[in-house]
């Protein structure tokens, strides 16, 4: 085999390593941002209450909002906020069709942000909590937290909520 031989089968072999290399790049970017949606988001969101006291006739409450981040991106997010339904002893407890038959909180709470309104994000592998404290009547029996945030880099929203039975005294 003469140079000239050896010079086409050395471009003959790149050829078919760049485009083999193409071939595995393009594999690799499919499966990691198009089946495996690494770009996406990978948010875990619950919310919580917790009842601390009693005071001047009302329950002071803690309304917690979680945040983990269990992607590989970091991802922003705005409007963390969150809206507070009651029932009192002795409110009827009928379905509603406004909520696919669930069961309808006759009072509203309280609507707030658990942060002032902006951006924020929430790095990669990160678990965040975000705490308001409030009140509500002695007389409430039920209480239903709804939390929501939205997405800053993808056209959705995020929710999350919790019911629980006040203490009994």
């Amino acid at each position: 085999m003469n140079f000239e031989e050896f010079n086409h089968l050395a471009g003959g072999i790149e050829s078919l390593a760049t485009v083999l290399a193409l071939g595995v790049g393009g594999y690799w970017t499919y499966l990691r941002f198009i089946k495996q949606r690494e770009d996406y988001a990978f948010i875990e969101f619950t919310v919580d209450i917790y009842f601390i006291g009693k005071q001047d006739g009302k329950w002071i409450i803690e309304l917690i909002a979680y945040l983990e981040n269990k992607g590989k991106v970091q991802h922003k997010f705005s409007d963390l906020s969150f809206d507070l339904a009651l029932l009192m002893h002795g409110d009827p407890v009928e379905p509603t069709e406004k909520y696919s038959g669930q069961a309808f909180f006759v009072h509203e709470g309280i609507r707030r942000l658990w942060i002032p309104a902006g951006s924020y994000f929430i790095e990669p592998g990160i678990k965040a909590k975000y705490s308001y404290v409030a009140q509500i009547p002695e007389q409430a029996t039920y209480v239903m937290l709804h939390g929501h945030f939205s997405y800053k880099d993808q056209p959705s929203r995020h929710t999350a909520e919790r019911t629980i039975a006040c203490p009994l005294d």
